[in-house]
């Protein structure tokens, strides 16, 4: 695209048709292009429109400019920034995570506006350091619900081990969404840390929140997870039920034989598990002489019908 072809799209944003402001916000948002970020930054800079500074923060944001974060930075720092603009830049800044913008973003954890902690939250998640991460988890006593579903979210980002344990704590949460931001979190992590956590989540009275940790214990592999996923089937939930047998489908061959494994819950499984065969031959293995016998007398109704 052309220099002449950016200004054309940048004087469409700028100007007052809607149709063309609506179809310039779009290319500028779907290309991704950085060519228009010192445009951006000018007509941000120029303006006294409301409405389009928005849309330049926005859009700055979008793309991932990073020679905005100077000017944003110092929008953020001014105390003639209307709070709609201040969220504006916080977001804008998350989008375009540099480190130089860190302490500007920190600064706000506290604000009494709710609006500006929740973008807070979300920022943070593009961010690693230890301050970050210490800063988040103060956050996590917030009130406000969808503050604290944002700080989870920006825990689960940060990649960090540490934070495992808050997540988990998180599932205890009395308001289901937190929950299921908190498991989300958790499925993010590829570490042994998250099987318990994941196993405890299969218990929760919201079949989202258990699907997530099937689908995301079948990932994992462990063995561990083998007798709570067939603990976990539920009599009316076809959805959590795919999701624990595509999670044991993952799990044959790998799972312990536990002295104290419930071997009837395998049984039962035979009746109802959409490839029964899978349970049959995990008897089979396990050549108990309950386990044999069940699947004789499976077989053999099999082949009756």
């Amino acid at each position: 695209m052309t220099d002449t072809d950016i200004q054309s799209i940048l004087d469409d944003l700028a100007g007052d048709d809607p149709y063309a402001k609506t179809r310039a916000r779009k290319m500028i948002r779907e290309s991704g292009d950085q060519a228009y970020g010192d445009g951006l930054l000018q007509l941000l800079t120029t303006t006294t429109d409301h409405n389009l500074q928005r849309e330049c923060i926005t859009l700055v944001g979008r793309i991932e400019y990073g020679d905005a974060v100077p000017t944003l930075i110092r929008l953020l720092s001014s105390t003639l920034l209307d709070e709609n603009l201040q969220e504006d830049v916080i977001i804008a800044l998350g989008r375009i995570g540099d480190n130089r913008a860190e302490e500007s973003i920190l600064a706000l954890a506290d604000s009494d506006n709710v609006y500006i902690r929740q973008r807070v939250a979300k920022a943070l998640g593009s961010f690693k350091s230890e301050h970050v991460i210490h800063t988040l988890m103060t956050m996590l006593d917030d009130d406000r619900t969808d503050v604290r579903a944002n700080v989870i979210q920006a825990l689960g980002q940060t990649g960090d081990l540490s934070v495992i344990q808050a997540l988990d704590n998180a599932l205890d949460d009395a308001v289901w969404s937190v929950r299921e931001q908190a498991v989300k979190a958790l499925a993010l992590f590829n570490d042994d840390a998250i099987i318990d956590p994941m196993i405890y989540a299969l218990g929760d009275i919201r079949s989202a929140i258990r699907v997530i940790a099937a689908n995301k214990l079948g990932d994992l592999g462990t063995p561990l997870a083998y007798e709570p996923l067939l603990q976990a089937r539920h009599p009316f939930r076809r959805d959590v039920n795919n999701a624990i047998d595509q999670a044991l489908e993952k799990l044959d061959g790998k799972y312990i034989r536990d002295p104290d494994m419930d071997i009837s819950l395998l049984i039962d499984l035979l009746l109802v598990h959409h490839k029964p065969e899978v349970i049959a031959q995990t008897l089979e293995t396990i050549g108990t002489p309950d386990a044999l016998k069940a699947v004789e007398l499976w077989r053999a109704g099999q082949s009756a019908t």
